[in-house]
């Protein structure tokens, strides 16, 4: 069974399960750089990038979101005085 978290209806359960999910990634990120003998610097500068990533990457579904939910909005509206006119 695959981790589905657009099934869970608790916010505060969803923000939680992704810092986890954050923190384990770091964690084995450490690991990974400890290992190829990564200065501190790098493996800071990495993080720093991943921020980034995770920021561009949330606005670019928060506005693709909204976008969605604008169309859907124009559909309806749209579909409203076409279906009753059918009628």
């Amino acid at each position: 069974t695959q981790f589905d978290p657009s099934k869970i209806d608790d916010e505060n359960l969803k923000i939680s399960i992704l810092r986890e999910i954050l923190e384990c990634q770091r964690l084995l990120l450490t690991i990974h750089a400890k290992k190829q003998n990564v200065q501190n610097q790098a493996l800071y500068d990495i993080f720093e990038e991943w921020k980034i990533l995770a920021i561009i990457v949330d606005r670019i579904c928060f506005v693709f979101y909204l976008v969605s939910m604008l169309a859907a909005s124009i559909i309806f509206f749209a579909r409203e005085p076409i279906m009753k006119r059918n009628k």
